[in-house]
């Protein structure tokens, strides 16, 4: 996603409008945790809070809902996501 032809022009017009010199991709990468970083279903697990994750693809179909365009995976350089589902146990 941060390397998409959508989220460079953002970064781009972000730019522009004094919201920095061009580093904002870096900015931008710094919102997301890594692949290193702890798995937030088993950590909420841990905490009491028994957790799903769900794909944004299948929770839409379940609920009805179309695919918000950025995340759908059938259109080229979308962003991938899960959510996930939890209640207190």
């Amino acid at each position: 996603m941060l390397e998409s032809d959508r989220t460079k022009r953002a970064l781009a017009e972000s730019a522009g409008r004094g919201g920095g010199d061009g580093g904002g991709l870096t900015l931008l990468a710094s919102l997301w945790r890594n692949e290193t970083a702890d798995d937030a279903a088993a950590w909420l697990t841990r905490q009491g809070w028994p957790a799903r994750p769900y794909g944004l693809v299948e929770l839409a179909a379940e609920w009805g809902r179309p695919v918000p365009p950025a995340f759908d995976p059938s259109l080229p350089s979308t962003a991938r996501t899960a959510l996930l589902l939890s209640a207190r146990a």
